[in-house]
């Protein structure tokens, strides 16, 4: 429902929330763009954009396994499953 633009993901995030209730959710997907300098830009989540997602609605979060960076990896697991998120790691698919 929504494309992380220049405010990042954590705004992206807050604008989608009024998209969603009750009866919808989403799931917050994090991979690196086509041709993205992957050396020094990597798609990142930590505690805050777990906190984030679970405000917005979000039930869960999909990186890209091998790909992404997770910054604090016992306490975003933690919060995570203290806000009832799940994280998952997905293997990009090339084509």
């Amino acid at each position: 429902i929504g494309v992380e633009a220049i405010e990042g993901t954590d705004e992206m995030l807050r604008r989608c929330k009024t998209l969603l209730d009750a009866k919808k959710s989403g799931v917050l997907v994090k991979f690196s763009k086509p041709g993205q300098e992957r050396r020094v830009d990597l798609p990142t989540i930590g505690v805050k954009t777990i906190e984030i997602a679970s405000e917005s609605g979000i039930k869960g979060i999909a990186i890209e396994a091998g790909g992404a960076l997770v910054i604090n990896s016992k306490d975003v697991s933690r919060t995570a499953d203290e806000l009832g998120l799940f994280i998952f790691g997905v293997k990009r698919k090339l084509v």
